[in-house]
């Protein structure tokens, strides 16, 4: 299919629509998938300016199709991008434009698992954190989408990239997307939703509790490796919130509920 930016016409692209991929992959898997691309070098991302030129570039070569507001059309412009910018042959630059265009059309129809898709390509391209630009995507979509479906589908994710923050010991990415599902939330008049991101700022906010639990049972045992209910207290930690089985039933079986 023609490229946008390689002809010499500059038109835009048209030809048949192809049938939509399936997204059977979770968010972790996709973004994997985009280090499969052996033979790309990873390299730092375009300067600021030029990647500006062509976002730019490709707006006013796909006007029509940015002007369409419709969930629908974002994202089968979401997906004309990512494929675009995934093509050979193209200058970093123009890569990073359509790939950086691909994730904000994606988030704007409230499609997070295409611009997790995204968000593989660019980092399999160029060394980035995707965790921030994932952020961004979330608030850009949760200022400027309208659709009560766009607003659930950024709280939802918010949540869910809460958690997974906060599984990784990042608490302050955590604090920012707990806070940012809480506004989107709030934007929407879904009552389930309200109630879910409500459970999970109480789970965020007892996980904080039981790690300063667990900190203090830390220093406790090292003056007394046999405290009974510092054992029992830092066991459970590891098991129940971290998921450490191997590290923790150990020390709860030398505490007081062991054989």
């Amino acid at each position: 299919m023609r490229r946008v930016l390689s002809g010499v016409s500059g038109r835009s692209i048209g030809g048949p629509r192809w049938p939509s991929a399936i997204l059977t992959m979770a968010v972790l898997a996709a973004l994997a998938a985009g280090s499969a691309v052996a033979t790309a070098a990873v390299r730092p991302p375009p300067p600021a300016a030029l990647r500006h030129k062509y976002e730019q570039k490709i707006r006013r070569i796909l006007a029509s199709q940015f002007a369409q507001k419709s969930l629908r059309a974002r994202r089968a412009l979401a997906r004309t991008l990512l494929r675009e910018g995934a093509g050979a042959n193209m200058k970093p630059a123009q890569r990073y434009a359509f790939l950086i265009e691909a994730c904000r059309a994606a988030a704007m129809a409230g499609d997070f698992h295409l611009a997790f898709r995204a968000i593989g390509k660019l980092s399999a391209r160029f060394k980035m954190n995707s965790a921030p630009l994932m952020r961004t995507l979330l608030q850009h979509a949760a200022r400027r989408g309208h659709s009560p479906g766009v607003l659930y589908a950024a709280a939802r994710e918010a949540v869910v990239m809460a958690d997974r923050a906060q599984r990784q010991n990042n608490r302050p990415a955590a604090r920012n997307f707990l806070s940012l599902a809480q506004s989107t939330a709030a934007r929407t008049r879904s009552a389930w939703l309200k109630e879910q991101v409500a459970r999970e700022v109480h789970w965020q906010l007892w996980r904080r509790q039981q790690a300063v639990v667990a900190a203090t049972a830390r220093r406790k045992l090292a003056d007394k490796p046999a405290d009974g209910a510092a054992l029992a207290q830092l066991g459970q930690y590891d098991c129940f919130i971290k998921n450490r089985w191997r590290k923790g039933l150990p020390l709860l079986a030398r505490g007081p509920a062991g054989p």
